[in-house]
């Protein structure tokens, strides 16, 4: 399989979005305060493109299944217009039409907006969120970044290897054994069809941020899962207060394989996906410790490699015959919803750095694709002094005045300290 070729992962994400009619496209969107030049802004992408060549590729379906191809069109759209960010976050990436990557810039006087989007056939979020803090940095002065040629980690040949074949079959059954009796608790929406999205943002401060630290160590638990067992009880009382009353929830969490000395090199999905059930009914603390130890499980197990392994031969299917078979109840997300944790060099101390104070970070968000039948995902950005809780919901199954109690739930689990 060639570097431009895609994986029955990235595939799927543009079979889901044809099929689904849903946005499979991961947004960040920063507001810089500092003077801005569209030489400045074309050089970083530019300098993006160069170390990642799919960025500025369209796909093309060939024999040995999607491949990107050069595509000369401009990544950059330059408007005045601030209305056009939201059109631009529920716009749909067509990647056989056009570049998977894209950014917009909202000149201002002083302040600019620049908005990112990239398919998720394209990167995976840890990849995404590195490119575009590499194009904000680089408004300081781009540096020149060869592009570095690594073995995908979900290659066929490595799975192949590394994973039991007999127990990837025997878990792979059970997922759709868990798919068919759909036995964990649905979010309460209002409609699952597809929709626009929006974005709820919270920010628990550095202080919040460090009783979180201190609570996870004294339960010898690490924060993230002290957070995903949050967000299970915050769903838990919100589907209560609506009347659904089934404890049992899951989460599908993405385990990263970008890991070592050239864990961003290569566009694609370098990662695999685990769901994990508990009961909302447990303590905090307990609860968490039941997902730590279940997904730690889970890894030793190599579930995580099951379906990559077992899927990879699917991507040399015609595209008419992969939408129809990639596209099921198990490979959508059969979990309540999506939780993600992540942890990121802080671009905005390196940006005002490189510019000596001239272009300075002001504000951040990003936003995550959400399933048809979740409505909801979570994502949280660990930053060093605070932690950035980021809910993209569909609109038409959670407005926005729900999507606000839904996020003042969950902070209100995390700063209760019992």
């Amino acid at each position: 399989m060639s570097a431009a070729t895609l994986t029955t992962t990235d595939a799927f994400f543009v079979a889901y979005q044809e099929r689904a009619g849903i946005l499979m496209h991961l947004g960040a969107e920063v507001e810089l305060a500092g003077t801005l030049a569209r030489a400045a802004v074309d050089a970083a992408v530019a300098q993006a493109v160069a170390r990642w060549p799919a960025l500025a590729c369209t796909l093309v379906r060939t024999v040995g299944g999607l491949a990107w191809r050069t595509s000369p069109q401009p990544l950059v759209v330059e408007t005045a217009d601030r209305s056009t960010r939201e059109r631009w976050r529920n716009t749909p990436i067509d990647p056989f039409r056009e570049p998977p990557f894209g950014v917009l810039w909202i000149r201002g006087e002083g302040v600019h907006v620049l908005a990112f989007r990239g398919h998720h056939a394209v990167a995976d979020g840890q990849l995404f969120l590195a490119i575009s803090a590499e194009i904000v940095i680089a408004l300081a002065g781009a540096v020149a970044r060869a592009p570095v040629a690594a073995a995908h980690p979900l290659g066929l040949t490595r799975l192949w290897r590394e994973v039991d074949v007999v127990a990837s079959l025997a878990h792979a059954r059970s997922l759709a054994r868990e798919a068919r009796a759909d036995r964990s608790a649905r979010i309460a929406l209002r409609e699952e069809v597809p929709g626009p999205i929006a974005c709820c943002d919270r920010r628990i401060d550095a202080a919040g941020r460090r009783a979180i630290v201190e609570r996870a160590a004294a339960h010898e638990l690490r924060p993230p899962w002290l957070v995903a067992a949050a967000w299970m009880h915050a769903l838990y009382a919100w589907n209560v207060r609506r009347g659904a009353t089934q404890p049992v929830f899951s989460l599908e969490v993405p385990v990263s394989m970008r890991r070592g000395p050239h864990a961003l090199a290569g566009t694609g999905n370098h990662l695999t996906v685990l769901t994990l059930f508990g009961d909302a009914r447990l303590p905090l603390a307990a609860l968490a410790r039941s997902l730590w130890d279940d997904h730690v499980a889970a890894i030793r197990r190599r579930d995580h490699l099951a379906i990559p392994l077992l899927g990879a031969p699917v991507r040399l299917l015609p595209w008419p015959v992969f939408r129809r078979v990639a596209v099921t109840t198990t490979s959508t997300g059969f979990a309540t919803s999506h939780f993600t944790w992540i942890e990121h060099d802080d671009f905005r101390a390196t940006l005002r750095e490189r510019s000596g104070g001239a272009l300075v970070v002001r504000d951040q968000g990003f936003y995550t694709p959400v399933c048809l039948r979740m409505g909801v995902a979570l994502a949280v950005m660990a930053w060093p002094d605070e932690l950035q809780l980021a809910l993209t919901h569909r609109l038409t199954g959670l407005t926005a005045a729900d999507a606000n109690e839904l996020a003042d739930l969950l902070v209100a689990v995390l700063r209760d300290p019992t």
